[in-house]
């Protein structure tokens, strides 16, 4: 979305032009905008990306609540969190009426600044509409061109008395107000720290999970404390995969087991993540199929394998190759070592012959919650 923003130049341009000059001036330069979009658009399109489709009629059912949550949040942006649902939105309708009065008084002071500033803050806020749509959440991050706006209807309110105190005054009680809560800005961890506490639910609770992830992933910490962070980001995956899922945590729902060396915990998330509505996606099942496979559920391990279509993580066909070799069958080992080089070719063979040997005879139980076993990492 924030590489779409750029199609809006144009329109921009135009306000700006309109803003100052009164008229569109100097044509070239939207000449020289309309190839470098022409470009753009051809490029896009070649581009192989999965777009998610946006319903317009919800997006213009949500726009109202979204757009007055803003206008709350440019008057007084205290006890937020970027991570709000749209979900849990309340419009404070004392903001709204304030923000209308302050827009009157400043298209009543200076009209072609007060439009123009507007203007920018419609079109900019676009990207932002679409994000919630999509993310079901406020994408603050695409209120940078908005805010642009505003400050453009606020240099207008004081049009007529710049070197008013107050026209100062105000930028600053709020640039105060803002610096206040940098704190929760302070590390990704404290931020969505802050983001669970105000919003709870499965997309906060995956946010808080990856933090920790990260941290783990990171941190030199004594292994108590290492201990005591693992125990909580498990806590956090297992909600954020509650019915609705996070989609985006969906992915780790086995993979982050398998990685740590848990199959028995990955093939009771990932199977888990499956029955709670998370899509059947690569991430979620190779690692869900090699951890059933290292467990001897290799009628599971099969065919979540096969299930997972093309597999950036390329532990799907480790887990078909070995299924096939317990079977007395090297075909499929051998063409997928046709689709690889030589070094990859190695590295295949040994990654099967792990999983070959790691196999019990008979299948392991897996049942119960992702927290039954003893291990951390």
């Amino acid at each position: 979305l924030s590489k779409e923003t750029a199609l809006m130049l144009p329109v921009l341009l135009a306000m700006f032009d309109l803003a100052i000059h009164g008229r569109l001036i100097n044509a070239r330069r939207y000449l020289a905008i309309g190839l470098a979009m022409a470009v753009f658009g051809l490029l896009r399109l070649q581009a192989p990306l999965d777009s998610s489709a946006l319903n317009l009629g919800e997006l213009l059912q949500s726009a109202p609540i979204i757009m007055a949550s803003y206008a709350d949040r440019l008057l007084w942006p205290i006890g937020t969190s970027p991570t709000t649902s749209l979900g849990a939105i309340e419009i404070s309708l004392p903001s709204v009426g304030v923000t209308l009065i302050l827009a009157g008084l400043a298209l009543r002071t200076h009209v072609r600044m007060a439009l123009c500033g507007l203007g920018v803050f419609v079109v900019g806020l676009a990207p932002a509409l679409a994000g919630v749509a999509l993310y079901s959440g406020l994408p603050y991050r695409y209120t940078y061109l908005p805010m642009l706006g505003v400050a453009i209807s606020y240099c207008a309110l004081w049009k007529k008395h710049p070197n008013h105190p107050a026209s100062l005054l105000v930028p600053l009680l709020l640039g105060g107000i803002t610096a206040a809560q940098l704190v929760d800005w302070s590390s990704n961890l404290s931020f969505w720290e802050r983001g669970y506490q105000v919003s709870p639910g499965a997309e906060t609770a995956c946010g808080l999970f990856k933090a920790y992830e990260a941290e783990l992933n990171q941190s030199g910490a004594e292994a108590p404390q290492r201990t005591e962070m693992f125990s909580r980001a498990e806590v956090l995956l297992h909600e954020a995969i509650q019915p609705p899922p996070s989609q985006y945590c969906c992915y780790s729902a086995s993979r982050w087991y398998w990685k740590l060396g848990l199959p028995q915990s990955a093939v009771t998330s990932g199977v888990e993540a499956l029955n709670n509505g998370c899509e059947h996606s690569p991430e979620l099942l190779a690692p869900l199929a090699i951890s059933e496979a290292v467990m001897g559920q290799w009628d599971a391990a099969e065919s979540h394998a096969s299930d997972a279509g093309r597999d950036p993580t390329g532990l799907a066909p480790v887990v078909l190759s070995a299924a096939a070799i317990r079977r007395g069958d090297e075909s499929v080992i051998r063409y997928w070592e046709q689709q690889q080089s030589n070094e990859s070719q190695m590295n295949l063979r040994d990654q099967v012959d792990f999983v070959l040997s790691s196999s019990p005879p008979t299948p392991q139980n897996s049942s119960g919650s992702p927290t039954d076993e003893s291990e951390s990492p």
